[in-house]
């Protein structure tokens, strides 16, 4: 026999089963799956959100940036123009401006033709309220001006104790939305918090409102402009709250997820829950009896069974507590380990820098007294194969003095700190620059260089002109390195808002696992290894400052068949700057009265020779080896200047210029002229100290005699006067014309007096020249002892001889 437990059990499933099929036949069966309009929030927060915000903070302390915001520089300047170009470059948007506390768009990047906001007021966005309250925002909205959808990032501009001075504003297209939304099977759709179709898959659809809307509430969506002077238009059949729609003609469940804060992404799927037909065929009067004994009856067992239910989730929650605990301890364990690794990399990065720093100091220190030297015996020497030898001596230090200055700027890479230096600058001088320093070792090499730059091409340029000719220097000198014979080649074109630069050789070529690793630190290819040329840094950091200007160095190469190295950076139009004449030679007035110099520092060799570089200036010169010794020096001897090392064991320079200006003040003596010497990186970058401390100027070691001399003229008021300066250098494509037309036997004549090192015997045959400008390009070459250039580039006149 059944129990009544069993028997209840039954007829309770089965008005169970009456009752869920009379809910059915009432309503639908619950909210639908929700897994696809998941997957879509979750792709289009990945595409949206990457690192973007803290990428706009980080653009927010760019000094052109907060200038501009502040007023201190003028709208659309170069340098905010480039540093806005950059920025809209790296994150791929349609538009980034900059707004000033009042709303107005002070600085922007182009659009549609070279048109731009600046000038315009947005005060009324709610994302520049938002920001100006110091919060990030991300506000999707119609462009008032462009009219085009978008996503607009936006971030407070803020400066110390004046707060927060303006807003930087980021708009990024929907076409990545788009693409998501367009990939859906059935219609998806993003909707905004007022209920306006922003987005979707059904493109009829855009711009239409989904629940009822009253006119004013449509009123205040159009005086917001969040959506421009688009016309709003009724779609009433997706009513918040409701779980199935009417669309295109059938029944849809409706799915929907947060997104953006108070916007929501709806999904429409196909079909909705069964529905009971007649339901008095199912659920009669007596069947309601039946079923209220069969629950009368089985009320006690199903109250037992509950009380079970509750022990047995009692006992789960109870291990789930203790599971809970145990993964919040392992995330925290966890969490303190990354935590640990990523200081502990930082103090590594940071020791290394350091040492980096430190063992610059420690090279430029002797490498200072070896081309110091080298430099004071050239203007003493008399026979040209001891001049000949220190040239050599000084080019070999200027060498490894670009070496060491690599490996410096590997360290600024690594620890954060390399930046650049907008300024604008004439492109016609720039590229002749390169171009002569190329061509000479192309000369040298037997190859033929060729300079492309693309007409029409701007006059002048915005950007940092060091690190791009670095860049450029260095993708050329690999190129002359690993090319035998055949030509190289630089090719320089306009792209928009940017510059293409183009490097060809015909060398030997990579294979693709050496392209692959190319830019690496100390990474060389086979080639590299065969010339034992180099550190293996020159790619890492060319790649590094190419991409801090917005773009990326790519490659081209095949094993045999050459190489070619590709970069586009934004680089704004600007006004041709004043072309300044080159800089003259220095040389003391013969009648400069003889002042008194203490010259300090710890390291014999580099004291010595700046005391005899003074002194061959006619100056009166002390020395002192550290900082003590050096101050009762200058109490007692008064000297009008002090050289003062910074970097000594005991009292360093910096303690020992503080203590000599208290002491100054006691004894009221006038101000003594005080310059630091520093073959130290870090004191070459940190000049708050040198000004706390109360130094007058900074001299880098090492230094040529021309900086003393500035520095005798500006401080102490010596007399200079200033050579002429030498004569334009003509180029080789404009040198080879003229050099066949010259008498053969003069040519011989020149050729011998090159080879065997006679330079008096070989000025003499140039001044002989009739072409002028010629002669005075073989003259300048002469004086630097390009003897071997020199022999090269008479060489096809004289092969035809």
């Amino acid at each position: 026999m059944h129990s009544p437990f069993t028997v209840g059990l039954a007829v309770l499933g089965l008005s169970s089963v009456a009752a869920v099929v009379v809910a059915y036949r009432l309503g639908p069966q619950g909210p639908p799956e929700n897994r696809p309009v998941q997957q879509i929030v979750t792709r289009i927060d990945d595409v949206i959100f990457p690192n973007r915000q803290v990428d706009l903070q980080a653009l927010t302390r760019s000094e052109e940036i907060i200038r501009v915001a502040t007023g201190r520089e003028p709208p659309d300047n170069p340098k905010v123009s480039l540093v806005l170009e950059t920025a809209r470059r790296i994150f791929d948007a349609e538009l980034v401006y900059v707004q000033d506390k009042a709303g107005v768009v002070v600085s922007c990047t182009q659009y549609e033709g070279g048109k731009s906001l600046t000038g315009n007021s947005y005060a009324f966005r709610p994302y520049f309220v938002s920001a100006l309250q110091g919060k990030e925002t991300v506000y999707p909205a119609m462009g008032v001006t462009t009219r085009q959808r978008g996503l607009y990032f936006s971030s407070p501009i803020v400066q110390g104790e004046r707060g927060t001075v303006g807003v930087l504003v980021v708009k990024a297209s929907l076409d990545r939305v788009d693409a998501i939304l367009q990939a859906a099977r059935e219609p998806v759709f993003l909707v905004s918090p007022d209920g306006v179709v922003f987005a979707s898959n059904q493109k009829d659809l855009l711009f239409h409102y989904v629940k009822p809307m009253t006119a004013l509430e449509l009123e205040r969506i159009k005086a917001s402009q969040q959506f421009a002077d688009q016309e709003l238009l009724p779609f009433p059949n997706l009513f918040a709250g409701r779980q199935s729609a009417q669309f295109k003609g059938g029944r849809w469940s409706v799915s929907r997820r947060p997104i953006l804060s108070d916007w929501t992404i709806v999904a429409l799927s196909k079909g909705e829950p069964a529905y009971v037909v007649n339901k008095a065929t199912v659920f009669t009067v007596g069947g309601a009896v039946v079923a209220l004994l069969g629950i009368i009856v089985a009320l006690a067992s199903v109250i037992r069974a509950r009380e079970k239910a509750e022990d047995a989730l009692r006992e789960s929650e109870h291990s789930l507590r203790i599971y809970r605990e145990h993964l919040e301890v392992l995330v925290e364990r966890r969490t303190t380990e990354l935590r640990e690794a990523k200081e502990t990399a930082e103090a590594a990065t940071e020791a290394k820098s350091t040492f980096l720093a430190s063992m610059s100091h420690e090279l430029r220190t002797p490498l200072n007294a070896i081309l110091g030297y080298a430099q004071l015996l050239t203007h003493r020497v008399a026979d040209l194969e001891s001049r000949d030898n220190l040239q050599r001596i000084h080019r070999a230090g200027e060498h490894l003095l670009g070496l060491i200055n690599h490996v410096l700027s590997l360290s600024k890479i690594e620890a954060g700190k390399l930046s650049l230096e907008f300024q604008p600058f004439s492109t016609e001088l720039f590229f002749k620059s390169i171009e002569d320093l190329t061509r000479i070792r192309a000369v040298a090499k037997g190859l033929d260089f060729h300079l492309v730059v693309v007409e029409p091409f701007p006059q002048a340029l915005v950007g940092d002109p060091l690190k791009l000719r670095q860049v450029l220097v260095n993708l050329l000198g690999n190129a002359m390195k690993f090319t035998r014979q055949g030509s190289v080649s630089l090719r320089v074109e306009r792209t928009g808002p940017g510059v293409r630069f183009t490097v060809r050789d015909t060398g030997a070529g990579m294979s693709a696992e050496e392209v692959a690793g190319l830019f690496q630190a100390f990474q060389q290819t086979q080639s590299g290894l065969e010339a034992a040329e180099g550190t293996g840094l020159g790619l890492h950091i060319s790649q590094s400052m190419v991409r801090l200007m917005g773009g990326v160095i790519q490659v081209e190469s095949e094993v045999g068949r050459g190489s070619t190295f590709r970069f586009e950076i934004p680089m704004a139009e600007a006004r041709v700057p004043s072309v300044e004449a080159e800089p003259p030679a220095l040389e003391l007035l013969a009648d400069h009265p003889s002042l008194r110099m203490l010259v300090v520092d710890d390291v014999e060799d580099n004291r010595t020779l700046l005391v005899r570089m003074l002194s061959a200036m006619g100056m009166e010169v002390r020395a002192a080896e550290d900082g003590e010794s050096a101050l009762a020096l200058w109490e007692a001897w008064q000297p009008q200047a002090v050289w003062m090392d910074l970097r000594m064991p005991g009292m360093d320079g910096n303690e020992a210029v503080r203590r000599l200006r208290v002491r100054e003040t006691e004894l009221g003596r006038p101000r003594t002229v005080v310059i630091a010497l520093t073959a130290s990186v870090l004191d070459m970058e940190e000049r708050d100290p040198l000004q706390e401390a109360r130094f007058d100027d900074l001299v880098a070691k090492p230094f040529p005699e021309s900086v003393l001399m500035d520095m005798l003229h500006r401080h102490c008021g010596v007399g200079i006067s200033r050579s002429a300066p030498r004569p334009p250098v003509l180029t080789e494509s404009e040198m080879a014309p003229r050099i066949e037309v010259l008498d053969p036997a003069w040519v011989r004549a020149l050729d011998q007096a090159l080879l065997v090192g006679d330079r008096a015997e070989a000025q003499d045959l140039i001044d002989l020249m009739p072409d002028r400008p010629l002669a005075d390009s073989f003259a300048l070459q002469l004086k630097e002892f390009q003897f071997q250039a020199l022999r090269l580039l008479i060489a096809s006149r004289r092969s035809h001889a």
